[in-house]
């Protein structure tokens, strides 16, 4: 099951790790690099066309982008009443020691 893995070495197999760890090192780095190039390339162009398609069904779709503003509108108001409830607690707090 082994075979033709010459990256390999310990048990249950023979080959000694410790005598040949700076050639694998360098070899691990080589397919590591080539390997993280396609997944950051992948990476950028899945990021481009899914926020192009998020921008163009906002731009093109009337209701979804009235629902979209309106609930980010909400979700504001909420934060912000949120914020200043817990500021004038905490404000009371201070002020009552």
């Amino acid at each position: 099951m082994y075979t033709g893995n010459i990256g390999l070495c310990g048990p249950p197999l023979k080959k000694n790790c410790s005598s040949n760890y700076v050639s694998r090192e360098g070899h691990w780095r080589r397919t590591e690099g080539y390997m993280s190039d396609f997944f950051y390339l992948g990476l950028g162009c899945g990021f481009v066309v899914g926020t192009w398609m998020v921008f163009g069904a906002l731009l093109f779709k009337d209701r979804w982008r009235i629902s979209y503003f309106y609930l980010l509108d909400r979700l504001y108001d909420k934060i912000y009443v949120l914020f200043i409830v817990t500021w004038l607690r905490l404000m009371r707090m201070t002020a009552a020691k």
